[in-house]
């Protein structure tokens, strides 16, 4: 099986890794298809290998992990998450 490695970076607000989040990939496509992921990491990196194919990836950054309603101190809005997959033999290639 031909696969990747997909790389999830969360960001909290205040433009540092954030602490708390939660990541999933569903695989839609090709050899991926129907492939359910949650990929976790610390300093809010996460790495998992997955099947080529296309995916769609949900993300959370949360300030309080035991109340989700609670947010936390006001910041520049920076997106949650990015995605980025290389081949093992084309690492500058974005998928």
């Amino acid at each position: 099986m031909d696969s990747k490695v997909a790389t999830t970076t969360s960001i909290g607000r205040g433009g540092k890794p954030a602490e708390f989040y939660d990541s999933y990939l569903y695989g839609l496509s090709g050899q991926a298809r129907d492939v359910w992921l949650n990929p976790t990491g610390d300093g809010g990196t996460a790495k998992v290998r997955v099947p080529r194919g296309g995916y769609t990836l949900n993300s959370g950054v949360y300030i309080n992990p035991e109340d989700y309603t609670k947010g936390g101190p006001s910041g520049p809005r920076r997106p949650p998450a990015r995605l980025c997959c290389r081949s093992p033999r084309s690492a500058s290639r974005p998928m």
